[in-house]
């Protein structure tokens, strides 16, 4: 009985989210981006759905104005349900696919910006040599009403990440640092 309401629960929710309307959250950062016309006929892709999540992929048309002109526009949506939650932007070579710029835009719940990242990256970044975690730097900052604010203590990062990230840096022991340490070496 447990395993046919679990089986129900899980048809339900793919069902949930083969119903979500990913154009209305793509439209909406397109427009908040002002690439509405940029990205007009692009060819569109639902590269992965799952019953909470998806992935689509939007490709320009060849564009023929601007400082990227020559250059395809690529935006890549994961969306967590039927919201994207970050998008990453390519501008690249149409022929030899060279990219050009990419920048990762993480998007709030309502749809406004939080940040915008260098590259295909997150809002944290972890240090190779001991492990912790830190926010990124190559991240431009949001409010609430997508206008830019100062990148502060903590970067763009929500309260929630800020407790995370403390309490792994307390007891972090990771990175080359540690692997040294764990193997016995002493580290002066």
């Amino acid at each position: 009985m447990k395993k046919l309401f679990i089986a129900i629960l899980a048809l339900a929710a793919f069902a949930f989210a083969a119903n979500c309307d990913y154009d209305s959250g793509i439209f909406a950062f397109q427009k908040r981006m002002n690439k509405v016309e940029e990205m007009k006929g692009a060819e569109k892709a639902v590269v992965k759905e799952t019953e909470n999540a998806a992935a689509v992929r939007l490709r320009s048309k060849t564009l023929k104005s601007g400082i990227y002109m020559g250059k395809r526009r690529t935006e890549f949506y994961v969306f967590g349900g039927c919201t994207p939650f970050h998008v990453i932007v390519t501008y690249s070579d149409p022929e030899t696919k060279e990219v050009a710029t990419q920048a990762t835009a993480f998007l709030r719940p309502d749809g406004n910006l939080r940040a915008i990242c260098d590259g295909n990256s997150e809002v944290t970044v972890t240090n190779p040599i001991d492990g912790t975690i830190e926010p990124n730097k190559d991240c431009t900052c949001y409010d609430e009403n997508s206008v830019q604010r100062p990148f502060g203590k903590y970067g763009c990062l929500y309260e929630d990440e800020i407790e995370e990230m403390i309490r792994h840096n307390n007891g972090s022991g990771g990175g080359i640092l540690g692997d040294i340490m764990r193997n016995g070496t002493r580290v002066k």
